[in-house]
């Protein structure tokens, strides 16, 4: 990667210094809002972090998906105060999130998709089980590997796994199988066709960075999709919330894409890599958050 980094700065070191990036693209008003929030405060609600990556929000839209959120965790609240068991209620609630809200599991589906119609994937499934968990006083914690997101959830009676991906036998709390879980979640994927993260990584993530998750997640599909101007706007996005060797490995893989796709017009492409420098070099304040 460190290549990349220096062909880009080497070509284009005079357009880095002499045109400042334009500012974020946002699909609606409703995400604008939000991010421009979070950019001038570091905060914005939960639920709305996860909210705005999906393009077909708007405020309206939003509201109705909050309301529908909270619809559920009102419903879960009532249940917890009924079962006095903590391993039943996780239990219960795991179960009966995944068999109510959880119907068909979709790759790159919204936080939105899930609430509504019941489309989920890894992330949006975990980012619902994480919300709802913290909302009634857990310390939910989200974990991400290289091909996978869980949920684990630590209290002074107990180890839990979430599992979002496994209907059936999702909710673990037996160490062995605890312990078996994990080390499948470092095996690699070795489909070749698409980018694939190459750092090793098993770390806890936010609720603020898991809005950075979102983002990077539909700019993988994207740069797959060879769709490289949407891909970059997504990308910028998923870094000011999520500033992680992910976004920098996968910015200058972007970069050298846009470098070598000579269907670009020359100042879209200087354009492009004068953007990608900026906006991995100039996070690091906003990481700290």
């Amino acid at each position: 990667m460190k290549s990349i980094f220096f062909i880009v700065i080497t070509l284009f070191s005079f357009h880095i210094m002499a045109q400042q990036p334009q500012g974020y693209t946002y699909d609606s008003p409703y995400e604008k809002t939000v991010v421009s929030e979070f950019l001038e405060t570091g905060m914005a609600s939960a639920i709305d972090l996860q909210l705005i990556s999906d393009p077909s929000l708007s405020e309206e839209k939003a509201s109705t998906s909050r309301a529908k959120y909270h619809t559920i965790l009102d419903h879960l609240s009532a249940k917890k105060e009924s079962i006095k068991s903590e391993m039943r209620f996780l239990s219960w609630l795991f179960y009966r999130v995944h068999r109510k809200y959880l119907k068909e599991y979709t790759s790159h589906s919204s936080l939105a998709l899930t609430i509504h119609n019941g489309q989920y994937d890894c992330l949006s499934a975990t980012s619902l089980y994480a919300l709802l968990l913290n909302d009634l006083g857990f310390n939910a914690q989200v974990v991400e590997t290289n091909y996978h997101i869980y949920l684990k959830l630590e209290t002074q009676n107990g180890f839990y796994l979430f599992e979002s991906t496994d209907p059936i036998h999702g909710f673990v709390t037996n160490p062995q199988e605890i312990n078996s879980r994990l080390a499948s979640y470092r095996q690699k994927d070795t489909d070749e066709t698409t980018y694939q993260f190459k750092t090793e990584l098993n770390s806890a993530v936010s609720i603020t960075k898991l809005a950075g998750l979102h983002y990077y997640n539909k700019a993988i599909e994207d740069y797959n999709n060879k769709e490289l101007m949407k891909t970059l706007i997504l990308l910028e996005k998923a870094s000011i919330f999520y500033h992680s060797d992910r976004i920098v490995e996968f910015g200058w893989v972007l970069a050298e894409a846009i470098r070598q796709d000579n269907t670009l017009p020359d100042i879209v492409r200087t354009h492009s890599l004068s953007k990608i420098s900026h906006f991995l070099k100039s996070r690091e304040k906003m990481a700290l958050r």
